[in-house]
């Protein structure tokens, strides 16, 4: 794994931008995540209330930023629910992934982006750096927010 996370660094992918149905690909996202990881599809709940939203983004660079951020999602929450929520906003779209959770240590959160940086023994360090990157490569952001107790990275997409 940690190969795979080192090449793909390595080898920055151009992002071949496409017209994509952000509730179609959540949804359909939803189903093979849960399915691999045998897990209730009540335990993720997506909400994405305008169903025929477009976004510009490369593909494979989205499935690659929705399967990193709900497997740390599903990994480090504490009650293995996780939840994808839509915002269609003014100048951006965002695509929040959350999860319960106490507050991080402000080391931990300054930390978080910076490669080979993690807090579990099985963690490469990588996966949060790589969506940054791959968020950048498409014109988009990703942060870290808590809110309401929970974890939030949120994907910031320009319209």
């Amino acid at each position: 794994k940690i190969i795979e996370d080192i090449l793909l660094m390595s080898k920055p992918h151009v992002a071949n931008q496409i017209d994509i149905n952000l509730f179609e690909s959540l949804t359909k996202f939803q189903a093979e995540f849960c399915q691999q990881h045998n897990i209730d599809t009540s335990r993720f709940n997506v909400d994405c209330p305008d169903k025929l939203l477009i976004i510009q983004f490369d593909a494979m660079h989205l499935s690659q930023l929705f399967w990193n951020l709900a497997k740390n999602a599903l990994k480090h929450g504490q009650d293995n629910n996780l939840s994808v929520s839509i915002s269609n906003q003014p100048k951006y779209i965002f695509i929040d992934f959350k999860n319960s959770g106490a507050t991080f240590e402000s080391i931990v959160e300054e930390s978080l982006f910076i490669p080979f940086f993690t807090t579990h023994t099985q963690g490469t360090g990588l996966g949060l750096y790589i969506c940054r990157e791959m968020c950048k490569s498409n014109n988009a952001k990703l942060e870290y927010l808590y809110q309401e107790f929970q974890h939030v990275f949120r994907i910031h997409v320009k319209k």
